[in-house]
């Protein structure tokens, strides 16, 4: 075939040959600047729909990273006399019979773009939980030890009918004692050693020395305030007690802490991925339409 063609192209005449030869290289020029316009065009549509794709895949990480933001901000734990109590933005609120909280949780979204983070976020209810339920069970023992001994523990509001009674909110004090006992202070706070009889909370109520913040008991009479101050300072120094407060103490300082470490993590990724975009080496931010129904929904 080559060949034919150059006897057929060595047949022409010479004025022919540069003629053709003309036309075939303004063929092939207009045939590569129309390729190269095309390629153009392609490339510009391209990039295009890639920096139409970034900006929504970049308004949704910001839809993702306020909303998880104000969560954290009103996400806050403390430990509070061995329960793990929430609050927003004010004083952790004590309610010793509340066991389990609520966390704020975050969106489907997040889920889905920060799953390792979310995990270890949700897991840490599940640990409040075997806390707040280890302390409940041992306020219940010592429910049980008083009223072994003929003492009944009720609620610090409720009318009184019956003495001795101690209030539910001795358990405050004695966390405290047992803490600061258990740290080696040779004066711990407060003195179970020294319970009186004072009218300050109303007459035949039993205060622990040093600890002001209401009355720990109500006994009628000599003989059941005395019993009542021998029982509450046999509980207290009671080490097999002691020890069980110290332990859930202790685990409730570092399920805080551990909490604390978390949100941090959260919040430096979401800060790192939003300061760095699309992300760090650590982290990238992308489109997730397989876990993600707000990806789906964008880029579907």
């Amino acid at each position: 075939m080559i060949g034919w063609l150059n006897q057929f192209w060595q047949s022409l005449h010479p004025a022919i040959q540069v003629i053709m030869g003309g036309l075939i290289v303004a063929a092939l020029v207009g045939i590569i600047t129309s390729v190269r316009r095309l390629v153009r065009k392609l490339t510009s549509l391209s990039t295009r729909k890639k920096a139409a794709e970034e900006d929504r895949l970049k308004k949704h990480f910001q839809e993702i990273y306020e909303e998880a933001m104000s969560s954290l901000s009103e996400a806050n734990i403390s430990e509070m006399y061995g329960l793990i109590v929430t609050y927003r933005g004010g004083t952790p609120q004590y309610h010793p019979d509340v066991v389990a909280i609520e966390l704020p949780k975050f969106s489907n979204s997040f889920e889905a773009h920060f799953p390792e983070e979310n995990k270890q976020y949700g897991n840490l209810t599940h640990i409040i939980l075997r806390n707040n339920e280890s302390y409940k069970d041992l306020r219940k023992k010592f429910t049980a030890f008083f009223q072994s001994e003929g003492i009944l523990v009720v609620n610090i509001n409720r009318p009184l009918t019956k003495s001795p009674v101690v209030y539910d909110n001795i358990f405050w004090p004695l966390f405290s004692w047992w803490s600061e006992r258990s740290q080696g202070k040779t004066n711990p706070h407060p003195d179970f050693e020294q319970i009186e009889t004072i009218d300050d909370f109303g007459p035949n109520h039993l205060v622990v020395s040093g600890w002001r913040s209401g009355a720990m008991a109500y006994a009628v009479g000599l003989t059941d305030q005395q019993r009542c101050k021998e029982v509450i300072t046999g509980i207290a120094k009671n080490v097999e007690y002691q020890n069980e407060a110290v332990k859930i103490i202790h685990s409730a300082n570092e399920i805080a802490k551990q909490f604390r470490t978390i949100k941090g993590q959260i919040i430096n990724t979401l800060d790192d991925t939003q300061k760095f975009w699309p992300g760090t080496q650590n982290y990238e931010f992308k489109i997730e339409d397989k876990k993600c129904a707000r990806c789906k929904q964008i880029f579907g």
